[in-house]
């Protein structure tokens, strides 16, 4: 991979995914870095995605985002987190999902350990950042992920 490759999926809207790795003391959760073109500022998006093993690119999880306008320094500060120069990077959007497991058996608790690890060793993911960017987190607290529902039901009528 290249900074061609790179602005060349970022100008046709598509984005690429240069980073996908099972999180260390909390296996069952992904950690995914892409990099988006911000709109039409000119500007780069950079999404840090950490989602269950069943639900990666599915916007489930937890993801934290920063913006630039510097794509030098997006890839100064992915080279030094991936720890591999932009040249040996993986490219995930173009070889697709691949799994990360085959045949283990996964079950809830086994996810609701993973979260737990991340929410409280790796303060839902900052501390799995790469260093040099500006991160916000863009999904709501995760205490209050898990108390919301996509579907209420109605109130009972007396």
């Amino acid at each position: 991979m290249d900074k061609n490759e790179i602005d060349n999926y970022c100008q046709n809207g598509v984005g690429i995914c240069v980073y996908r790795k099972r999180v260390k003391k909390a296996q069952f959760i992904v950690q995914s870095i892409s990099i988006l073109r911000a709109g039409n500022s000119g500007g780069y998006y950079i999404p840090v995605e950490f989602d269950s093993l069943r639900m990666i690119g599915q916007g489930e999880g937890i993801r934290w985002g920063a913006k630039t306008t510097d794509l030098d320094l997006v890839i100064e500060s992915l080279e030094l987190f991936i720890k591999k120069p932009i040249l040996e990077w993986a490219n995930h959007t173009r070889t697709g999902y691949q799994p990360f497991y085959d045949s283990e058996i996964v079950t809830e608790a086994h996810y609701q350990t993973s979260w737990d690890m991340l929410n409280e060793k790796y303060k839902q993911g900052k501390l799995l950042l790469p260093k040099g960017l500006m991160f916000e987190l863009q999904t709501p607290d995760v205490g209050t992920l898990k108390n919301q529902s996509k579907y209420q039901r109605p109130k009972k009528q007396k």
